[in-house]
């Protein structure tokens, strides 16, 4: 017959189990939405690229061409902090898991398992620097072509048809969601969200 206290400790370690199981997937849930985000804003570059001859003679499309990447940029920050959000979440239960079970008392720690084995790989603060430099390569090159299309496309459409009106406000517009979405990045990967 087991005691009341083990018991308990048996029923809460069911129940984080449950939660650590939804948590993770939900997690894997947010990274295949991004790795689907960013296969449909390549898309969407190749497609507008390929047509982008007709597209720049439009007197407004030109400055618009860029505008859905952003909206892609933006939710794909978005999920980006809610990852390391949710890593946090994690972090809690794989601890509260962890002392409960005999892994101490066979020599393996805490950074041996789960979540924090992986973010070794994944946090820009911890990883080597072979693998800074694939992140800084993956997300410094991403926002790169962002800027650098954005760029093209209204020097585009200031060649085709002047400074216009939709040129002029335009510039101004995706200087303010560079900046922003840079402080949202730097937000999201500190953790402070």
């Amino acid at each position: 017959m087991s005691s009341p206290e083990s018991e308990v400790q048996r029923v809460e370690v069911a129940a984080l189990t449950s939660l650590y199981d939804a948590e993770r997937a939900d997690q894997q849930t947010h990274m295949n939405v991004a790795l689907a985000l960013i296969a449909g804003a390549v898309t969407y570059l190749g497609v507008v690229v390929g047509q982008f001859h007709d597209l720049r003679q439009s007197y407004l499309f030109a400055v618009l061409i860029p505008f859905p990447l952003w909206m892609v940029a933006a939710f794909h920050v978005l999920l980006i902090a809610t990852i390391v959000t949710r890593n946090k979440s994690i972090r809690i239960l794989e601890l509260r898991l962890f002392a409960a079970t005999r892994l101490a008392a066979a020599g393996v720690t805490v950074d041996e398992i789960g979540r924090e084995r992986a973010r070794k790989v994944t946090d820009f603060r911890v990883q080597p620097w072979q693998l800074k430099f694939q992140t800084l390569m993956t997300y410094g090159g991403i926002g790169l072509t962002l800027v650098c299309f954005t760029s093209y496309c209204l020097w585009n459409a200031q060649n085709a048809r002047g400074w216009t009106v939709p040129v002029i406000v335009s510039v101004p517009c995706y200087l303010v969601l560079t900046a922003l979405l840079a402080l949202a990045w730097c937000t999201a990967v500190t953790g402070k969200s």
